[in-house]
């Protein structure tokens, strides 16, 4: 299932957001992910270089999860970022949250599009929207900027929730 979320805001004078798009990963994504996941492998909890055969691997049990959603981020038709979000037992989990691209175009486009994952998500079933991460990655104040709080601290990572409005 091919899943389409549009942003296409008019601006105003005071702040110009681009237009940018999301759409669920597709096989031809997976050079561009595991390039990504690979550039920022520090930041993530799994830290070794992703091999093309591990790519697909990941990719077909992605496909078989009826409730795992990896959107792609574009601006115009370039994929900047992606953003995962995957039901558990009882909360929605983000994951894989990386900028692969950054242009002066796409600022603030990926948290816009964290904002509609999560309505996204939401609207599917009502539960906790949390997230795990590495304790000294520095992307906490940008969720922190994106309504999450620190629900709870482990030796090496966080976890934080979605405060709905």
């Amino acid at each position: 299932m091919k899943i389409m979320i549009h942003n296409d805001q008019d601006t105003n004078m005071y702040f110009s957001k681009p237009s940018y798009s999301l759409r669920e990963a597709v096989e031809d994504d997976q050079e561009t992910l595991r390039t990504w996941k690979n550039a920022h492998s520090q930041r993530f909890f799994y830290r070794e270089k992703i091999s093309p055969a591990q790519q697909r691997q990941w990719f077909t049990n992605y496909l078989t999860r009826a409730e795992d959603h990896l959107f792609m981020v574009l601006v115009e038709t370039l994929p900047i970022g992606c953003i995962g979000i995957r039901l558990l037992d009882d909360h929605w989990d983000i994951y894989n949250v990386i900028r692969g691209v950054n242009k002066p175009r796409s600022r603030g486009c990926m948290g816009a599009a964290l904002h509609q994952i999560v309505e996204f998500a939401l609207q599917r079933k009502t539960v906790p929207v949390q997230l795990k991460v590495l304790a000294n990655n520095p992307a906490h104040d940008w969720y922190k900027e994106n309504l999450f709080s620190v629900i709870e601290t482990g030796q090496d990572h966080v976890i934080m929730q979605y405060q709905t409005l």
